[in-house]
């Protein structure tokens, strides 16, 4: 991975799968933050403002499905890409996870090539929103200095126009 570091959030309550993500994910150069329940994982999300939250669905505080919906009502959270890992496996859950806003799923147990991959064109995908967000910032920016070198240019000339119509005054009373 290129570039500044990519943060990942991983919440999940078993710490054996949390040291597991955490070691690949370190090995993708990844900066990995951890939270071992929903709500620990809410507040991590908010603290660090991850790149990335990997997020198991059943927990003893909040499930997944809840803490997803959350972090996607917060404005500070809602637009960081949200991987759902689950042990279900079935069409409604998924569909749940869906609605919730989960950008992807993966299966447990978690295949490790291809949490890579994902985790990769997540990355990409921020790389890519990243880029079309500065050049808006760049494009509302250029907006700015157009309209502001408009309302100089505007100024000279009625600057300009009153000079031209002083010194004419001016001339006509000294005849």
């Amino acid at each position: 991975m290129q570039g500044q570091p990519y943060h990942v959030l991983v919440i999940d309550d078993d710490p054996n799968v949390r040291d597991i993500l955490s070691d690949l994910l370190k090995r993708e150069r990844c900066v990995v933050h951890t939270a071992e329940s929903g709500l620990s994982g809410i507040a991590a999300a908010r603290a660090e403002l991850p790149d990335l939250i990997l997020l198991d669905v059943m927990m003893p505080d909040l499930d997944g499905f809840s803490v997803c919906r959350m972090l996607r009502d917060d404005p500070l959270t809602a637009e960081v890409p949200i991987i759902m890992i689950t042990a279900l496996d079935d069409r409604l859950s998924r569909l749940e996870g869906v609605k919730a806003g989960a950008d992807e799923f993966l299966s447990k147990p978690v295949e490790l090539s291809e949490l890579r991959l994902r985790v990769r064109t997540m990355q990409r995908i921020n790389r890519y929103r990243r880029l079309i967000e500065e050049r808006e910032r760049a494009a509302a920016q250029e907006r700015l200095l157009t309209e502001q070198a408009r309302q100089a240019a505007q100024a000279v000339a009625e600057a300009y126009d009153q000079t031209l119509i002083r010194m004419v005054t001016c001339t006509r009373s000294a005849r």
